[in-house]
């Protein structure tokens, strides 16, 4: 009877550690490491002053602009 009961509370716990993974691991590689948050920003301030100098048109500012918020 005690193997049988360690047998269950096994099988119980492998359950468990397969539904953790497979609920865990898909979100942590959609998350996206805080150091991209970073390069985006300054990434967008750039063509932000690139455009307020006029260095590129309105057109293309929001192109790239969208390009930059979509990564």
């Amino acid at each position: 009877m005690g193997g049988l009961l360690w047998a269950v509370f096994g099988l119980i716990i492998a359950v468990f550690v397969i539904w953790a993974l497979s609920a865990f691991i898909p979100a942590a590689l959609k998350a996206k490491p805080w150091r991209h948050v970073k390069v985006r920003d300054e990434a967008l301030e750039a063509l932000r002053l690139r455009y307020a100098k006029g260095e590129i048109s309105k057109e293309e500012y929001l192109e790239r602009k969208k390009l930059l918020e979509e990564e």
